[in-house]
């Protein structure tokens, strides 16, 4: 469930992190503070270190040395627990190696030399484990790697050493954030109210953190807090209404409309805003008073003519409704998000009740009159004809001149390709042809939208469609190398497993078997990656005893497919386990409900298997039912002929 927040805008209280996101990061403006102050080997107190006595050489030695430069050392399992005595005092050559080495780590950020600075930085963690400043900078090293866990696990170090350093709480703040946390950051906010003096932008960091986490009364102190530091605007008095309408106090909420009217008697949107609580309230002609008022000033305001659309539908008058949106269309100063946001309205009422579509076209062909090259409106014009199976090719149409003019347009690209598909009565060569066209617009879909994993998947599948394998492991590679937080693991491991089983289409054993166990990596419950998996070791008679677990454990998963269970059955016969194998083949004959389907290999193995446990008759009656299914099958023949086994070349 997504939380709403209120239209005020979140002020920060700095910016997240300053740390090396980018090589444009400034960092001249945070305050780190080095204690430069030392120890001799004796424990006696010496002067602060002249880190003019170490060199860049000295900087490149101590990379190398560290075993860690490039900064590409394991994320996992990073441990920021700092175990070393509150009072503990570095040694003498510790403190003279880091006051030189943790500002050449902040020189390399500002030079861009991220690995460097990591690991310089990583070596000051190392000499001083009690530096809040070290820990700071590297969580920003890992939110850049998108590694939230450990870039709190720092931020909690940093604070735990430094609990009164306004940037490290703040730095904790964000990183709460954007966990989503909020109940902890908002924690956190609170403390950092009381340990600085700049407490506005805290009070308006507070305010969005008490919505989120429901804590209203105390949005409407924050408030009055902000309101009294001078910091009160519009925008803030607006929120506070909003919020009052929202808890059902609505006197109290006209009264703060009444009074932003007051202070704002020649701004029509605080009048609007009025006008629209009260169509909320179904206060009716209240609103109809306030907007004739809006609209005797202003009789082209197309925030006016807005309102009254939501009024007439709010009021159901129909003709009224409709002959306001054409008159907001038709307005020249009607902005195009306005337009937009109309016809997205409208498509879907129409999409949804059928007696609209009339309406909705007529609406639609109006806006392209308006404004023809608005990708918007085409696509819009093209999903109305796809409703119709007569129209696809009217729809297509649109669809393309929308990817003309957008190439990179994720919709249009997705509907073309929809509409495209092949039926079922096209030859084998237009079929072919149409494949080599969805394959051409999947592809051009993942080059603009290289996060979209819609286009990969039917990339992949023309890939297969055309009998191409290594379209096939292209397209699953391009995806994975692409991949994003937002995919769920099942749906990498698919992946895999599709690029598994091209690569043994490509007879790349190997590599076929590697993408599976990567597969199982992300999802050891791949049902279809453990049954073909197991197959295919099967076939090559390889590591018998792990396929017959994998494949157990896809009967498990899947007790009524047939495929499975005929997998399993077949690796028991490999294993020689004959009976238990016929028990297995005869569950799978049992469920395969699939009369239309090519059964022939199960009926097939179900042959053989019946031989080997010897019932040679019924094994040929299940050779024959096979040959029905794959006529001219030369072994099939041959075995049904002499009454006997043969395996199969390719096992």
């Amino acid at each position: 469930m997504k939380t709403k927040m209120l239209r005020v805008g979140l002020v920060l209280l700095m910016p997240l992190l300053p740390i090396v996101l980018s090589a444009q990061v400034n960092l001249k403006d945070v305050p780190v503070e080095v204690d430069t102050t030392v120890v001799d080997d004796d424990g006696m107190e010496t002067e602060a270190i002249d880190t003019a006595t170490y060199t860049d050489d000295d900087t490149d030695t101590c990379l190398a040395e560290s075993g860690q430069a490039g900064g590409n050392g394991q994320l996992d399992n990073v441990s920021f627990t700092v175990d070393v005595p509150e009072k503990w005092n570095m040694s003498y050559s510790d403190s003279l190696a880091y006051s030189y080495f943790f500002p050449q780590a902040i020189a390399m950020m500002k030079q861009g030399k991220q690995d460097a600075a990591f690991d310089l930085l990583e070596l000051c963690r190392r000499l001083n484990p009690r530096a809040p400043e070290v820990y700071y900078y590297l969580s920003g090293f890992y939110a850049y790697l998108d590694n939230n866990s450990v870039m709190q696990q720092a931020m909690k170090a940093a604070v735990n050493l430094a609990p009164n350093n306004p940037y490290m709480l703040t730095g904790l703040l964000n990183a709460y954030n954007m966990e989503s946390n909020y109940e902890e950051a908002t924690k956190v906010a609170e403390d950092i109210l009381t340990k600085t003096d700049d407490k506005l932008p805290v009070l308006q960091n507070l305010i969005n953190l008490y919505y989120v986490t429901r804590q209203n009364e105390k949005v409407l102190k924050t408030i009055d807090k902000i309101e009294l530091l001078g910091g009160g605007s519009d925008d803030l008095t607006f929120a506070r209404a909003q919020l009052l309408e929202e808890m059902g106090r609505h006197k109290q909420a006209q009264k703060v409309y009444d009074n932003l009217i007051k202070e704002n008697p020649n701004d029509e949107s605080f009048r609007l805003k009025l006008g629209n609580f009260f169509v909320n309230q179904k206060k009716y002609p209240e609103a109809k008073r306030v907007f004739d008022t809006v609209m005797g000033d202003d009789p082209e305001s197309p925030e006016g003519q807005l309102s009254m659309l939501g009024y007439y539908r709010a009021v159901g008058d129909s003709v009224s409704e409709n002959n306001e949106r054409m008159k907001l269309l038709l307005n020249k100063r009607t902005s195009v998000g306005t337009r937009q946001a109309i016809l997205r309205m409208e498509l879907a009422i129409a999409l949804t009740d059928s007696s609209k579509l009339a309406p909705a076209g007529q609406l639609i062909d109006t806006l392209i009159a308006l404004d023809p090259a608005n990708t918007q409106f085409l696509l819009a014009k093209g999903q109305l004809l796809a409703t119709d199976s007569t129209k696809i090719g009217q729809a297509k149409e649109y669809f393309s001149k929308v990817v003309e003019l957008e190439p990179g347009n994720q919709q249009a690209l997705q509907y073309l390709i929809a509409a495209t598909f092949p039926g079922a009565t096209l030859s084998e060569a237009q079929r072919d042809s149409t494949w080599q066209e969805i394959l051409k617009l999947a592809q051009q879909g993942a080059q603009y939208n290289p996060t979209e994993k819609w286009f990969y998947d039917v990339w992949a599948q023309g890939g297969y469609e055309l009998k191409q394998p290594q379209t096939t492991v292209n397209a699953c590679r391009a995806a994975i190398n692409h991949r994003t937080k937002s995919w769920a693991d099942s749906e990498v491991s698919d992946l895999y497993g599709m690029m598994g089983d091209a690569l043994h289409q490509l007879g790349q054993e190997q590599e076929a078997f590697a993408a599976f166990d990567s597969s199982l990596v992300w999802n050891e419950n791949n049902y279809m990656v453990l049954n073909n998996y197991a197959y295919f070791l099967c076939l090559k008679g390889v590591d018998l005893d792990r396929a017959a677990k994998m494949s157990l454990k896809a009967v498990n998963g899947e007790p009524n497919s047939a495929n499975s269970i005929d997998t399993y059955a077949w690796v028991l016969f490999r294993q020689g386990r004959y009976d238990e194998a016929r028990q297995f083949i005869d569950l799978a004959l049992q469920v395969d409900t699939d009369t239309t389907g090519d059964n022939s290999t199960l009926l097939d193995h179900a042959g053989d298997i019946y031989f080997k446990c010897g019932l040679t008759d019924e094994a040929v009656d299940w050779w024959q039912k096979a040959l029905k299914k794959k006529s001219g099958d030369a072994l099939l023949e041959r075995k049904i002929k002499e009454k006997k086994y043969y395996e199969r070349k390719e096992e």
